[in-house]
């Protein structure tokens, strides 16, 4: 596999080498709707510490997969609520499989896709009260203020707006931040 810093980089799919294991791949999301897939990457020393990335929740086998390995830690991506496509149904899954897994793992931090939305903080709260113990989101497992620019973009972009061709210029390295910090 040739990877775009010209390094090259071998498969890590379901193998172990010390500490760290990596799982075979697992739904990005509901199996039903994506064909796309991630790996999860197991770290093994005095915890156990599970990176599930991207997994929203929404594969009950993944879930079963996840609470099998007795972790200590795990960090998960939540479900995409702010996308109008998610389905009441996978909503609804993918609460159960949370509540499986704050009841299950002794610390549960869940980010990325449910923070893109003001109801993913919300529904973190709500998770802790039924799981009747906390379950965090990153910046509260670092002890840091939350700061959800994603889910506040709209306002963020009307209140500091950025020039026609920004994006682009950004990202060949022809503007930077500096303007907006």
């Amino acid at each position: 596999m040739k990877a775009a810093l010209d390094v090259q980089f071998l498969p890590g799919e379901g193998v172990r080498d010390g500490p760290l294991h990596f799982s075979l791949a697992v739904p990005h999301g509901d199996p039903d709707v994506t064909d796309e897939l991630v790996m999860m990457s197991l770290v093994e020393e005095d915890i156990r510490f599970l990176h599930a990335p991207d997994i929203q929740l929404l594969h009950d086998q993944t879930v079963s997969r996840i609470l099998d390995w007795q972790l200590d830690i795990l960090i998960a991506g939540g479900p995409p609520l702010y996308l109008a496509r998610l389905t009441q149904k996978q909503i609804d899954r993918a609460w159960q499989n949370a509540l499986r897994l704050a009841r299950g793992i002794d610390l549960f931090i869940i980010d990325h896709h449910l923070l893109r939305c003001s109801e993913g903080i919300a529904w973190i709260e709500q998770l802790s009260t039924f799981a009747g113990k906390p379950v965090l989101c990153a910046a509260d497992f670092m002890c840091r203020k939350r700061m959800l620019m994603e889910a506040e973009r709209e306002t963020l972009y009307r209140n500091f707006p950025v020039p026609e061709g920004w994006h682009e210029d950004y990202a060949n390295g022809k503007a930077t931040t500096q303007n907006y910090r």
